[in-house]
């Protein structure tokens, strides 16, 4: 009996003492990552959302301080992002322009000042720039966004970020798949992540399908969002081993393989509502990571497609049939990016502009806008 006791706690020690062991060593890694890597935390305050603001759209939550992607992000009375709580528009300003867009014109993870709207605050002091991006956002949210604010302001241009991924709603809604990370507002409308998961899978996406059904389980889900918010070296490993980059670029891109014509309709309406305003309107087309990398590059076992810029090629081509012009900043941001296009995004993220990014963006918008904005008549 006593030899049987002695057994059971040596045995028991073994297994604190490994627990012990494994948990020391992530901690170590986890300490290593965090060192030597830029890698930031994902996610976004669970507040900085409110429901409904637009027609039914949702918007960012006034006069807030949130968190985004690890980095501090202010509102305004509207909601728009400022550089800070304390920053205010320039009084009697006479040229007023808005921003629209989804996360990319947001720019989570860097700050204000940094991104490209910030960047072009500083260039022009004397300019309102009214930022009304909302991560998450699709075409319809933007037509939503767009009537509700040509109700009751003027604008000399308007300026559309167009993301990829706008014209569906399973990539955008991807975003509101768990308010935990995501700090989405409950929407009872949406789809939820399971439903989002199966879009995902029903793709065909043989190289992304496990990971996309992985989404579908709630105790995966609730551990992918915990560790995405708390453990840099689980977002490494992630990302290392998945390529999230080259992930969503190609769950993306099927949706463009067919006639888009539909999807891309809201465009036409958004175009409209500036149109009737009398306000100059310009899209930029947003690329991915993926599509900037070198060809030798890319992962083969992933069946990279023939063409990674089909889908611009098919915005643009819808857009010019209706006498509608987009900005494709693919060349400039290549020809300047020195074969290192990966330090243009956040680490190991699919879409959203690093400082460098937005400095780049920037500095393409601003030759356009510096040619627009002077010669737009004044409103009555």
């Amino acid at each position: 009996m006593l030899e049987q006791r002695k057994k059971f706690f040596l045995n028991l020690a073994s297994v604190f003492i490994g627990i012990f062991t494994a948990l020391a060593v992530l901690s170590l890694a986890e300490l290593i990552t965090r060192l030597s890597t830029n890698i930031i935390f994902l996610g976004n305050s669970s507040d900085l959302f409110s429901p409904a603001r637009y027609a039914g759209s949702r918007g960012n939550t006034p006069n807030i301080r949130a968190i985004s992607f690890g980095e501090a992000v202010f509102t305004d009375e509207m909601g728009f992002r400022i550089p800070s709580a304390e920053y205010r528009y320039p009084k009697d300003a006479v040229d007023r322009v808005l921003i629209l867009g989804d996360s990319i014109a947001f720019g989570p993870g860097v700050l204000e000042q940094k991104t490209f709207v910030g960047l072009l605050r500083s260039a022009k002091p004397d300019w309102a720039i009214f930022n009304s991006s909302v991560i998450g956002y699709d075409l319809n949210d933007y037509l939503n966004v767009s009537k509700t604010l040509l109700k009751s302001q003027r604008y000399r241009l308007a300026i559309l970020v167009l993301c990829l991924n706008d014209i569906s709603w399973v990539s955008a809604q991807l975003l509101d798949a768990s308010p935990t990370v995501h700090g989405a507002t409950a929407n009872t409308s949406s789809p939820d992540a399971a439903a989002i998961a199966q879009a995902y899978t029903n793709k065909n996406l043989a190289s992304s399908s496990i990971i996309e059904q992985l989404r579908s389980l709630s105790m995966v889900t609730t551990a992918n969002d915990w560790l995405r918010t708390h453990s840099k070296l689980y977002l490494y490993l992630k990302d290392v081993i998945t390529d999230p980059s080259a992930r969503y670029f190609l769950a993306d891109y099927r949706e463009y393989e067919d006639n888009i014509d539909s999807k891309l309709d809201p465009l036409l309406k958004i175009a409209d509502e500036f149109r009737n305003a009398g306000v100059p309107f310009l899209i930029v087309i947003s690329p991915y990571e993926y599509q900037l990398r070198e060809q030798d590059q890319n992962d083969a076992a992933r069946q990279q497609p023939a063409d990674v810029m089909l889908p611009q090629k098919k915005i643009k081509a819808f857009l010019s049939s209706h006498d509608i012009n987009a900005l494709d900043p693919v060349d400039f941001f290549q020809s300047r990016a020195g074969g290192r296009t990966a330090s243009l995004f956040l680490p190991y993220d699919p879409m959203h502009f690093s400082e460098t990014g937005h400095s780049l963006m920037f500095k393409f918008l601003e030759r356009y806008i510096n040619m627009q904005v002077p010669s737009l008549p004044e409103h009555p």
